[in-house]
């Protein structure tokens, strides 16, 4: 009986879904659910950061703000939208190993690079937004603490930015942790 149990299960026995071949189209087509994300966040992100830049001088009072002010947010945005284009471009090319699993090691290390250099571009991008609409305010009372809400929500999309990027990693070294079972 034991023996007709075992088959019965072998037969229901799901295939896992990553084989071998799953991974090899995954890399040539450039079609990881990871690169998916980062795709779509780059295009959201740039999209934004593009609008930004064609509404800020005249929707955000940018000919009333100091010349430093503008600077620093133009500089901010150009290079946020710089770094997703580029990023994206250097995550993209996935095979560069001699082998799926060496392939994988790479990728993985620069997707974790492109992860830090993106919270940290994001950071600065915050900070020099914010320079840029509170140049020509005076703090006091009800002003600061607006501030305050403000910096809150900066230090709530960093770090929900920092999971984003931590799942994504996690995910990897999940498949490369799956390849080297195999």
């Amino acid at each position: 009986m034991e023996l007709d149990d075992l088959k019965s299960d072998w037969k229901n026995l799901t295939p896992d879904p990553r084989t071998t071949e799953d991974l090899h189209r995954m890399i040539h087509e450039n079609s990881h659910p990871v690169l998916k994300g980062i795709k779509w966040q780059m295009i959201f992100e740039t999209t934004l950061f593009t609008l930004l830049l064609l509404v800020y001088y005249s929707g955000f009072d940018g000919d009333q703000k100091p010349f430093y002010a503008n600077f620093l947010l133009v500089t901010a945005v150009l290079l946020v939208i710089l770094h997703n284009v580029l990023g994206y471009l250097s995550v993209q090319n996935m095979v560069t190993g001699s082998d799926l699993r060496e392939s994988l090691k790479n990728y993985l290390a620069r997707v974790r690079r492109y992860a830090i250099v993106s919270v940290s571009s994001r950071v600065v991008a915050m900070t020099c937004l914010l320079l840029f609409f509170s140049s020509t305010v005076s703090f006091s009372g009800i002003r600061l603490l607006a501030l305050l809400g403000v910096l809150l929500v900066i230090s709530v999309q960093v770090y929900v930015l920092a999971r984003i990027w931590k799942e994504r990693i996690r995910s990897l070294n999940t498949v490369l942790r799956q390849l080297s079972e195999q």
